[in-house]
């Protein structure tokens, strides 16, 4: 992950299927957060162009932001936090 316009910040709570994540995980998100998964280019690996509109995020400016992810679109950090 590059710093840039991703959102870092601690895991507040898990769903009973997530294996990654712990409440307490500080954890990164891009700017791309989400798309439908199933279109064509979904399917090709270009979620930013989804056919049904990918969910974007902008942390630019300083505020409390709540995210609900699914597990493989957050990356699990700790080197320096």
């Amino acid at each position: 992950m590059v710093p840039g316009h991703e959102i870092v910040g601690r895991v507040v709570s898990v769903g009973d299927h997530v294996k990654n994540f712990k409440a307490g995980d500080v954890a990164g998100v891009g700017c791309l957060v989400d798309s439908c998964r199933k279109c064509e280019n979904c399917n090709e690996g270009l979620e930013q162009y989804c056919l049904y509109g990918a969910v974007y995020t902008d942390a630019s400016a300083k505020r409390k932001v709540l995210l609900k992810l699914n597990e493989d679109e957050a990356q699990k950090l700790g080197l320096f936090f």
